[in-house]
């Protein structure tokens, strides 16, 4: 068994599913007490675009294509997807900061 085999298994069989647990809002009782609905999500879809970006790389491995065919192709999704899941998250997280007002204070 080669390594893109077992890359896209384990990708698949594990981040995926998570992935969309998160994306559908399911998640653990200590996320939901520190993160927001719109959060969870957020953190859903960095992982989907991570397993998306990993996943380019295993299957072009898998087709058969070299190193250096499609090197567009091999380079750019995963720091690309990376780099954008990790600014929607930090802007969410931000927004959700913004957005929790406190309560009266008692006096």
């Amino acid at each position: 068994m080669s390594f893109p085999w077992i890359w896209v298994t384990a990708c698949t069989a594990v981040a995926l599913p998570l992935a969309v647990l998160l994306l559908l809002g399911r998640a653990p009782a200590w996320l939901h007490r520190r993160v927001g609905p719109r959060g969870i999500r957020a953190r859903g879809a960095l992982l989907l675009a991570a397993c998306a970006g990993a996943l380019v790389q295993g299957v072009l491995d898998l087709a058969g294509a070299g190193r250096t065919d499609w090197y567009a192709l091999r380079m750019l999704p995963g720091p690309v997807l990376m780099f954008a899941a990790i600014g929607w998250v930090a802007w969410v997280d931000r927004v959700e900061r913004r957005s929790v007002r406190p309560g009266p204070t008692s006096q």
